[in-house]
């Protein structure tokens, strides 16, 4: 179910990523007689696999957030998708070809199987919405004995 689940979510980010690309105009600003590009932010990840975690346990991840426009890039984090998600910090500025980074963690508590939840990041950017998809399969902690 989960091998399932994660070639869906990997074409369903591919469809997105080609209707944002198709439906995004850029539009450079000037300052005096140059051109100055807008802010674009890239993922180099937008699928975050927790793999199988422990009932109960917190693990963290890592998105790592480039700029590869001209101007300053804002990000900030859109209201989370469930409560068993926390991303530190919740905004960052990013300097034109710099990178920033957002930890984000996933608490096991309370949850079981497979797990799909996503972190919404919001941007002054040519993408305005990005997506990091986060993918966890939680084991039970509760233990079957058999007799026989």
């Amino acid at each position: 179910a989960l091998k399932e689940c994660r070639e869906l979510l990997f074409l369903a980010c591919c469809v997105a990523s080609l209707v944002c690309v198709s439906g995004c105009e850029v539009r450079p600003k000037t300052s005096g007689d140059e051109a100055v590009s807008p802010p674009v932010a890239s993922v180099l990840d937008s699928v975050l696999d927790y793999g199988t975690v422990g009932a109960g346990l917190t693990v963290e991840k890592t998105v790592v957030v480039r700029n590869t426009g001209g101007q300053e890039l804002w990000v900030g984090v859109e209201p989370l998708s469930c409560d068993c998600l926390s991303v530190n910090p919740m905004e960052l500025r990013v300097a034109p070809g710099e990178v920033g980074r957002l930890r984000v963690a996933f608490s096991a508590s309370g949850a079981g199987g497979d797990e799909l939840k996503f972190v919404r990041l919001a941007t002054n950017g040519v993408r305005k919405r990005i997506d990091v998809w986060v993918l966890a399969h939680v084991e039970s902690d509760v233990q079957f004995e058999l007799h026989q």
